[in-house]
């Protein structure tokens, strides 16, 4: 690790050497940044999995601080309701007994998705990490670029995911308890939002004392930087981190518009089996909605599975085959379901990048 700082340190004094962060120049500033985050990265690929199991020691702690375990502790705390057994239970979020209840077809999907997951070999998981956060951190990256503080320059988000994850076992366990926690404050905020606006804060609010190694690191790190530099480095973070934490916000809005074509087509269907045209509109349903400015979301994840998990395999297909096993049923239910499962997508990128957008967030807790 000494080396590796030392070497950085020289990286960031190169360039330091031609101007001061005492003065307006802004490439000198964003150089410092990039540095900082290099350093980051850097140090995080060469933990040897550690961090991860503090990271995932720290999300069971905020899960169980920032939810009530029983009505009767929501009720005194004014928060959502998350039990122990989601929280400590590896793979809840895709059992019988998880968000997807009642839709077989649903749980299917998501087993099929966690189980290729959790036995992917180290080769697979490292290809299949990369695909995913390369396309988040771009999508922060437009995000950064539209910021006054980094008009015309070049600043990356910095990669907590791809470089850090030996352990795919850990990730899913952790994205369990994010999905859990997505889809509960969904549901308590249709019921009492101010109970899910402060289990929400209070996860916005990581403990930095369960992240020590982390911010033992940063602190490491920092030490790398222009002392004259380093009060700079808090607002430019900040918006880097902002940038993290909403990547995958506009996938919301796509997810409702799919609900809304999909219930509009099943609530006017005559029953029987899906004609082709219905087929067609709902498979194209998700795959515009799972589109943003930035990202074809659809063709991120379907290509990432061929590419990474099942060489070969026809997961367009298996799409048109849901939906035609959706659609027959007689009422918008299926509709639901269908929500239910591309919700339950958004929320395992949501909890993929979680680890990303905390730790980012965590260091102004450090």
């Amino acid at each position: 690790m000494n080396s590796i700082l030392a070497a950085l340190l020289l990286v960031a004094l190169c360039p330091l050497a031609m101007g001061s962060c005492s003065s307006e120049n802004k490439a000198i500033s964003i150089r410092t940044l990039n540095t900082f985050f290099g350093c980051l990265s850097t140090a995080y690929k060469e933990d040897n999995g550690m961090l991860d199991v503090e990271y995932n020691a720290h999300e069971i702690t905020q899960a169980s601080k920032c939810f009530a375990s029983n009505i009767v502790s929501a009720k005194m705390n004014k928060k959502c309701v998350l039990t122990p057994l989601a929280i400590h239970t590896p793979g809840f979020a895709w059992s019988h007994y998880g968000p997807l209840q009642g839709c077989l077809t649903c749980q299917q999907f998501a087993r099929t998705i966690s189980g290729a997951l959790v036995t992917m070999n180290p080769t697979q998981s490292k290809c299949f990490t990369n695909e995913i956060w390369s396309a988040i951190t771009e999508e922060a990256n437009v995000c950064i670029r539209r910021n006054p503080l980094f008009a015309g320059s070049n600043v990356q988000a910095p990669d907590f995911g791809s470089k850090s994850n030996t352990n795919m076992q850990l990730l899913m366990n952790r994205v369990s308890i994010g999905i859990m926690e997505e889809f509960r404050l969904r549901e308590c905020a249709n019921n009492n939002e101010e109970w899910a606006d402060n289990s929400e804060e209070c996860l916005n609010q990581p403990d930095a004392k369960h992240l020590q190694k982390h911010c033992d690191i940063r602190t490491e790190c920092i030490t790398t930087l222009d002392s004259q530099c380093i009060h700079k480095l808090r607002p430019m973070e900040d918006v880097v981190c902002g940038c993290l934490d909403t990547s995958l916000d506009e996938l919301t809005v796509g997810i409702s518009s799919i609900f809304t074509v999909i219930k509009d087509l099943a609530s006017n269907r005559q029953g029987g089996i899906p004609t082709e045209t219905e087929i067609d509109t709902c498979h194209d349903s998700i795959k515009n909605g799972l589109r943003t400015q930035t990202t074809d979301w659809y063709t991120v994840i379907t290509s990432s599975i061929k590419k990474c998990v099942l060489p070969g395999s026809e997961v367009d297909k298996y799409v048109r085959i849901t939906c035609k096993s959706i659609l027959q049923n007689l009422n918008t239910n299926g509709a639901q379901q269908l929500k239910a499962m591309f919700t339950f997508v958004k929320a395992l990128l949501d909890a993929m990048n979680r680890r990303s957008s905390q730790l980012c967030a965590a260091n102004a807790y450090c």
